[in-house]
């Protein structure tokens, strides 16, 4: 059956749906009311989730690193003599799932602290980004072993969960310069409740900083293009509350954090309102995942804590502004070591 999920948002700027789809999971019982990415894994050992979630790892890290540049002129304001430049603009990155795996091997037994035995048997089950239709027990399924009286109860697997040929993340930004060559970019959201689809999914917050310097004002010749080099640095994280003893408490289910650092130039079109440019940049991004693994068949919940590295490493990338007065549309593609990202952006600039 195809699950329907919500768009990819956070109060319409950061769409990370992605994050916690509400769908349904292993059929242990009736899971229809799973809203929240915390109760979904609930029904995941660590080492099926780790291989069920990589794939979203690897598309969050490599949109979270898109759209830093647009020029690499950092006195590129419309008012010259203005002292401060500012951009305030919307940024949005898309990863082609068609190079996101679609499927995974899980190990082939897990054993819990209690002793519990969980066998998986099959070739390759979905990742989130898999088939959303539940694989039949006869394609993949697992057992779980009572350690006490050795009883066995076999369950299928999870679907996937997001049915998508890409892969987006939105992101509000804020640029502010320049001082001495080198402007700021920000990155901001405060913590909020993400809702859809009369479902609450918890509460999101950003934040990401990244400053550049004008290389050119360092080289003696004029050179026919703007260079800069930058970095940067952003965190993000999902909380959801549940509760324990009869009291409402938070937990931080998702936490990522990740930097970048690039070298890029810009050239502008004679008597066009165009701007060319590209640039090559290293970056890493990092995951973790925290949740309470309830195994089927047991009453011996698992404290679970799982980190991942985002699979791309570096990327090069080329693009094309079109600036007209204050309005700036802008558009990139880049090629990384594992993943390519589209980004487009539209903003103000003063």
């Amino acid at each position: 059956m195809r699950r329907w999920i919500a768009p990819f948002f956070v109060a319409c700027w950061i769409s990370v749906a992605a994050l916690v789809p509400a769908a349904q999971a292993q059929d242990y019982s009736d899971l229809s009311d799973l809203s929240d990415l915390r109760r979904t894994l609930e029904f995941m050992g660590e080492g099926y989730a780790s291989g069920y979630v990589q794939p979203l790892t690897d598309a969050f890290g490599a949109d979270m690193h898109g759209g830093l540049f647009r020029t690499a002129d950092t006195d590129d304001g419309f008012l010259p003599l203005f002292p401060i430049n500012i951009y305030v603009g919307i940024n949005v990155s898309g990863v082609p799932t068609g190079s996101l795996d679609k499927t995974f091997v899980p190990p082939s037994q897990e054993t819990l602290s209690d002793g519990t035995e969980i066998t998986f048997d099959g070739d390759r089950a979905p990742t989130v980004f898999g088939d959303t239709d539940t694989p039949s027990r006869d394609e993949a399924s697992f057992t779980v072993t009572d350690p006490d009286d050795g009883s066995e109860e076999t369950y299928n697997v999870p679907p996937g969960l997001l049915d998508t040929p890409i892969a987006p993340l939105v992101m509000p930004q804020l640029g502010i310069g320049t001082v001495f060559g080198t402007d700021a970019q920000i990155r901001y959201f405060p913590k909020s409740n993400l809702s859809a689809g009369g479902g609450s999914y918890g509460e999101v917050s950003l934040f990401g900083l990244a400053l550049r310097h004008d290389l050119n004002q360092w080289i003696p010749v004029p050179l026919p293009l703007k260079l800069a080099v930058q970095g940067s640095y952003t965190q993000f994280a999902l909380e959801n509350d549940f509760e324990v003893d009869n009291r409402v408490e938070s937990q931080e289910v998702v936490s990522a954090s990740g930097w970048a650092v690039n070298l890029h130039a810009s050239r502008g079109i004679p008597l066009l309102p165009l701007t060319v440019y590209g640039g090559l940049q290293y970056e890493r991004f990092e995951m973790d995942y925290s949740y309470t693994f309830n195994p089927p068949g047991t009453d011996e919940p698992v404290g679970i804590d799982i980190s991942q590295t985002a699979a791309n490493k570096t990327r090069a990338l080329a693009g094309l502004s079109f600036t007209v007065a204050i309005f700036r549309l802008n558009a990139d593609y880049a090629i990384g070591s594992a993943n390519n990202v589209l980004t487009t952006a539209v903003g103000l600039r003063l």
